[in-house]
């Protein structure tokens, strides 16, 4: 089953991360030197050969910290991940997703050094791989989407949609919901 995920990264994290690698593709050729420092000639080859089949023209990715690999765990090669930046609770909710992706590839080792190198931090080792789209989903609009409170602060979580708030979602499932999303906020 096909899931949907929410990334809250925050003002000034989020601005940056989202340049680093959702706003900008990467290559196997640009990353080999980091994957080999992470998983050694052989596991690097592997990475390098998996992303270069699924992504020829290059790829955006994202990290997850260490601490969240129970989250981490749950996420599944076709899942739906929307990212955003800055969240406004009070006195009224605001803020927009910028950008969307479903996941291609998910890699199951940390990538320390490869992280380093793409956030100029080693804190978000579990790392998956998609194509990133611009989409400009109002916060508002998502919470009222999924029935969440107005008040949720979504505190720099990496988290999952219940899928029990799926069927009220427009189209009805995260793939349709992505669709939707893609199509009515670009």
């Amino acid at each position: 089953m096909v899931r949907l995920f929410f990334q809250h990264a925050g003002t000034k994290e989020g601005s940056r991360h989202f340049t680093q690698s959702l706003a900008r593709r990467r290559t196997v050729e640009e990353l080999q030197p980091y994957f080999e420092k992470d998983l050694g000639p052989d596991g690097g080859r592997r990475l390098l050969n998996a992303l270069d089949s699924r992504f020829p023209a290059g790829f955006n990715c994202w990290g997850i910290p260490v601490g969240g690999g129970m989250v981490f765990d749950r996420l599944d090669v076709g899942d739906i991940v929307l990212f955003i930046g800055k969240v406004q609770l009070v006195p009224y909710p605001d803020g927009n997703f910028e950008y969307a992706g479903r996941v291609k590839l998910k890699w199951p080792d940390p990538l320390h050094w490869t992280s380093q190198y793409i956030w100029d931090e080693a804190r978000w080792p579990y790392m998956f791989f998609f194509d990133a789209v611009d989409i400009s989903l109002p916060w508002p609009r998502f919470l009222d989407d999924v029935g969440y409170s107005e008040t949720l602060n979504p505190r720099g979580w990496f988290q999952p949609v219940h899928p029990n708030r799926y069927r009220q979602l427009p189209g009805g499932s995260p793939e349709a919901y992505l669709q939707h999303v893609v199509r009515h906020h670009p």
